[in-house]
């Protein structure tokens, strides 16, 4: 008996090895397995028996001052092991994240916010993902689950082609990098290459709405070019966003086709450098007087060989059949607060609070800059067939210069004549009674009806290569065709693929950090335990 109680030690350590194996077991399988089931149940009794074998000593050394010391501080130890465990408990069954950066990484936009919510059938996501895209499809996963947060229709699943090749087979899945699947019916849209926030809710989109509207760029007046996509006045940034929504852009001329084609829903006229002939200008009227929507973005300046001047001063001025007054002019910013640092007074900042209250402007959280703008207002006295609507204007600093000539020499002073403070620069148009249109009546159409829309900015250069990923600029563009054909569900702020945080420091900065993570930090803690240690000695 002697022998067992002087080598009871050995029974403690052994059964406590085994006891620590279980508990380790059942915290990776979150399941008590027969086997390790067994083992536990062996360590216990070891550890019961070298208590009983040992049970002076271990009396006696539970009655000592250090075991009290120690024991408070294993009280301690359990105490926050406890918090924790119940914190991850709570965190596990009510999920909630805060994203605190500055500009909104983790947090979903308000469009795929909007998109999610609004789903009304059913959409199966898979996500196919081996080991070469494994970081990949972590990150995809946090993503659609966010989505799925805001509905109860929307059910993803992530797949190893490897471990389930029969169903990667079915689905189509040839590339090792990633495949996601998105099934609503039978209707499906894939991602292979662009796993983030814009594609998957322009997926969608596209599941959801079932319908790809098209619009139509006039031609042959000088437009800007859809298909430069790196040139700092095409449009081709701004389409490719469109496009990867149910949107499809093309081009066509008027003139040649003598109408407006019968698949546009529609028309954009995106800053002509010579003028619509009047025809042309009819058969613009007669769209909009059969239900049509329109879209027009006017520059201040056209550039030809005779040199600058006025813009399509007809079309500019046939503006005012829909109840709009476009000005030969150019809008000038005066108030230090709506200035970009660095560039001059044409270059205009809209704030939120520049807005009026419309769907199209309503969702801008930040701001949008125009370039060369010309100034866009309400006529006056329209019959209310006509319901027109000023959607943004400037600062009370700010004013439409008559004379642009002068401005572009360096005179930036208001001139009589000048319209001063809160220039209109956007407007659009709702037209209840076609009538008013003052169709030509020999070609107006003889079927009309209510229901068109005129949307004019004083700009093209907000959508343009150059600017379109400023601010809010992009959502403006997308806002406003998304009114024009109907799908207000879609007008919202969009995910910006630029956001993102950067620190920035200088040498002395780093020089300084470095000295206090690794010198001064360290330095406190080991001076904190060396004052602790002294302290109990002398205890």
């Amino acid at each position: 008996m002697e022998t067992l109680r002087k080598y009871a030690w050995i029974l403690g350590i052994v059964g406590g090895v085994l006891v620590l194996t279980f508990l380790g077991s059942y915290a990776a399988l979150q399941t008590i397995q027969t086997g390790f089931g067994v083992v536990g149940g062996i360590g216990a009794a070891l550890l019961i028996a070298y208590l009983i074998l040992d049970r002076e000593d271990v009396a006696a050394v539970a009655k000592s001052r250090n075991t009290s010391l120690a024991g408070g501080a294993v009280l301690l130890v359990a105490l926050a092991l406890g918090i924790a465990v119940a914190a991850n408990v709570l965190g596990d069954r009510y999920d909630k994240r805060w994203d605190l950066t500055s500009t909104g990484v983790y947090t979903l936009s308000e469009q795929s916010v909007q998109v999610a919510a609004a789903l009304e059938q059913p959409v199966k996501v898979y996500g196919f993902f081996g080991i070469e895209s494994a970081e990949a499809g972590a990150a995809f996963e946090e993503r659609i689950a966010s989505y799925a947060e805001h509905t109860e229709l929307l059910d993803f699943q992530m797949i190893d082609p490897v471990a389930e090749p029969m169903l990667a087979q079915q689905m189509g899945v040839t590339s090792v990098y990633g495949t996601v699947v998105f099934e609503m019916g039978e209707r499906s849209q894939r991602l292979e290459t662009d796993y983030g926030e814009e594609a998957i809710t322009n997926a969608l989109i596209n599941l959801s709405s079932g319908a790809e509207h098209i619009l139509c760029f006039t031609q042959g007046h000088g437009e800007r070019d859809l298909d430069d996509d790196f040139g700092e006045t095409g449009f081709g940034g701004v389409i490719l966003k469109a496009e990867g929504g149910n949107y499809t852009a093309k081009n066509f001329s008027p003139f040649q086709e003598k109408g407006i084609p019968a698949d546009c829903e529609v028309v954009l006229v995106v800053a002509p450098n010579t003028d619509f002939l009047p025809m042309e200008r009819e058969l613009l009227a007669g769209w909009v007087a059969q239900g049509g929507a329109m879209m027009v973005l006017l520059e201040p300046f056209s550039v030809t060989q005779s040199g600058v001047h006025p813009a399509t001063p007809e079309l500019a001025a046939d503006m005012a059949r829909y109840g709009i007054a476009v000005g030969e002019d150019i809008v000038i910013e005066a108030d230090p607060q709506f200035m970009q640092a660095g560039l001059d007074a044409s270059m205009v900042m809209l704030m939120p609070d520049s807005f009026d209250f419309h769907p199209v402007v309503q969702s801008l959280q930040s701001f949008v800059l125009l370039e060369l703008a010309r100034s866009v207002e309400a006529i006056e006295g329209t019959p209310e067939g006509l319901q027109v609507q000023v959607l943004a204007r400037t600062s009370a600093e700010s004013w439409a210069e008559s004379d642009p000539a002068s401005a572009l020499e360096g005179e930036l002073e208001p001139g009589e004549g000048d319209k001063i403070g809160s220039v209109g620069v956007m407007a659009l148009s709702q037209i209840q009674d076609p009538s008013l249109l003052n169709l030509d009546p020999e070609t107006a159409p003889a079927d009309l009806k209510p229901g068109g829309r005129v949307l004019v900015v004083g700009d093209a250069d907000f959508a343009s290569n150059k600017l379109v990923l400023n601010g809010n600029n992009l959502d403006l563009f997308l806002n406003g065709v998304a009114w024009l054909v109907g799908e207000e569900e879609q007008i919202a702020i969009r995910a910006n693929e630029a956001k993102g945080g950067q620190l920035s420091a200088s040498l002395a900065q780093l020089i300084l950090t470095g000295l206090l993570v690794m010198l001064v930090f360290p330095g406190l803690a080991v001076a904190a335990a060396i004052a602790t240690w002294v302290v109990r000695r002398k205890l």
